[in-house]
């Protein structure tokens, strides 16, 4: 099979890992909203993000549009809505006003916040979940912001190696160019015609990112385009895994010298580090003690 050639090069054709979850060609855009400056400027929005469930609601009702919610409905009208469960309040408030069935029984395994992270970050880094899958029901992943896709491309293999099925992704805003979350044939056809296919798969795989082209996102494969040879996307990859490798040994040294320090009961620094300390009970006092003399 020529991989190389543009009409071989579609999904189910490069697609040769029986293990792999294989993006559909037909799979529906993005159902978004509104945009991300709009949805940042909305009264609320940063305390949605840090836990407040009334102020997503308020952020969420300011941005939805009753014509995104009918489409969404009259298509699916038996879908269950799985929002990406975390801190983050606005996928919650998001599937409470689609009206649908909702499923809160699926919780991210939170370890990192992705707002931080770099375009290479997010890629070799995975969210993990944890829940309860229905065998045979139809999901609809909904989020809050869509940038690379990474977060909802691991929530829907999650729902199917569990034996669910994903039918749509909503959110209420996505960064441009990520309102296309399957990768599009001939994105996929720039990227082999770029590099050797191979040689991309065995980089794919062995830093754990994908075990086929066809289960990364259309963002994605698009941002790997972006480097001219392969040479500079293992040397981006090394230099992410080695900034992340140092902080870690840095954070597990600090860790290893504050727990070999003597315990002193007299030390408070020591007490407050490992979060021990209390404020000691003072015996009540009346009045100020009264001035040395000069």
């Amino acid at each position: 099979m020529d991989i190389y050639s543009n009409k071989n090069c579609g999904p189910e054709l490069l697609c040769n890992n029986s293990y792999s979850i294989a993006w559909d060609r037909a799979f529906p855009p993005l159902y978004n909203h509104t945009s991300i400056s709009y949805l940042k400027r909305c009264h609320g929005f940063y305390d949605a993000k840090q836990g407040n469930m009334q102020a997503a609601l308020m952020v969420a009702s300011l941005s939805v549009k009753l014509q995104r919610i009918k489409e969404l409905r009259n298509k699916y009208p038996f879908a269950i809505l799985l929002p990406i469960m975390g801190r983050n309040k606005l996928p919650v408030a998001l599937a409470l006003l689609t009206g649908l069935n909702v499923c809160f029984s699926v919780h991210e395994i939170q370890t990192i916040k992705r707002k931080e992270l770099s375009a290479m970050e997010r890629l070799l880094y995975k969210p993990q979940f944890c829940g309860s899958i229905s065998p045979g029901n139809d999901y609809i992943i909904v989020d809050d912001i869509v940038t690379q896709g990474g977060t909802v491309s691991a929530l829907r293999q999650f729902i199917l190696s569990n034996g669910g099925f994903v039918v749509a992704i909503t959110a209420l805003a996505y960064s441009i160019g990520s309102g296309i979350i399957a990768p599009i044939p001939e994105r996929v056809c720039q990227l082999v015609d770029k590099f050797e296919y191979s040689y991309m798969i065995n980089i794919l795989r062995s830093y754990n990112m994908a075990n086929e082209l066809q289960e990364m996102t259309n963002s994605q494969i698009k941002y790997l385009t972006r480097f001219k040879t392969l040479e500079r996307i293992v040397k981006k990859i090394k230099k992410v895994t080695k900034m992340v490798y140092i902080e870690n040994v840095q954070k597990t040294a600090e860790l290893t010298e504050l727990l070999s320090t003597p315990y002193n009961a007299n030390n408070t620094f020591t007490r407050w580090k490992i979060g021990q300390w209390q404020r000691p009970n003072r015996a009540p006092c009346e009045g100020r003690a009264p001035r040395p003399p000069q």
